[in-house]
């Protein structure tokens, strides 16, 4: 660093031409590390990062998001988290959308004990299941252990999963509705208060991908049972 100033003092450069691009990487630096764990929840509560608004942290976390794919972890601690397989990713006009998706054999995922589950929770995973069938209809789908000469699906397409999602947002919506659940800005199992108790249109980013993990799943999950997806 000191070699650095004594070239630009040499040059007759002035130090103060580095303010505006340090002050932008600091800036893009805080806004990868802080945005989405702090600055987007209370007191801050800020919305989506604009790219626009902030390019080089917006490239940043872009950047930092698409390089976690194929990374093979060394660390101890680094091969417990949760590693990314491969990326799905949707661009359009509006929206840039980075899905980080993960297949057996990649992790060691653990999952709760079903037996250990609250009554609330074990009747909505199975709510959940019990409509597959009826959100591959909706998209004219069907799954089973043979094509039949049918055209087998890999994957939805980004409109089949923003309609699906907001099918599954719905239906959670009405499960928790006939249960005596109902809106508040502060979540509470207890007394069945939840935030997300609003249409799926006024939902955070965050928890709409929620709602389409929920589609994107009924892939992995059905291949467990030897069914796959073909278009009716």
């Amino acid at each position: 660093m000191d070699g650095f100033v004594e070239s630009m003092q040499k040059s007759g450069q002035s130090l103060e031409i580095l303010y505006h691009p340090i002050l932008n990487a600091a800036t893009a630096i805080l806004l990868h590390n802080f945005y989405k764990d702090a600055m987007q929840k209370p007191p801050f509560s800020l919305g989506q990062l604009s790219a626009k608004m902030h390019p080089m942290g917006y490239m940043l976390i872009l950047c930092d998001e698409l390089k976690e794919w194929n990374r093979e972890a060394y660390g101890v601690l680094d091969k417990q988290k949760v590693l990314v397989a491969d990326s799905d990713i949707i661009v359009t006009a509006d929206i840039l959308s980075i899905h980080s998706i993960t297949f057996e054999k990649t992790l060691s995922l653990e999952y709760p004990n079903w037996y250990e589950l609250t009554d609330s929770l074990k009747y909505s995973n199975i709510r959940e299941a019990r409509t597959y069938f009826e959100k591959l209809a909706k998209i004219r789908c069907v799954a089973l252990a043979n094509d039949n000469g049918r055209e087998e699906m890999q994957e939805f397409t980004y409109e089949q999963i923003e309609m699906l999602a907001r099918d599954e947002h719905n239906s959670w919506y009405d499960e928790r509705k006939q249960n005596g659940w109902v809106y508040g800005d502060e979540k509470d199992s207890v007394k069945k208060i939840s935030p997300y108790m609003i249409p799926y249109d006024k939902l955070t980013e965050k928890i709409k991908e929620l709602d389409r993990d929920a589609v994107r799943n009924i892939f992995p999950l059905l291949k467990n049972i030897k069914l796959k997806i073909y278009k009716a």
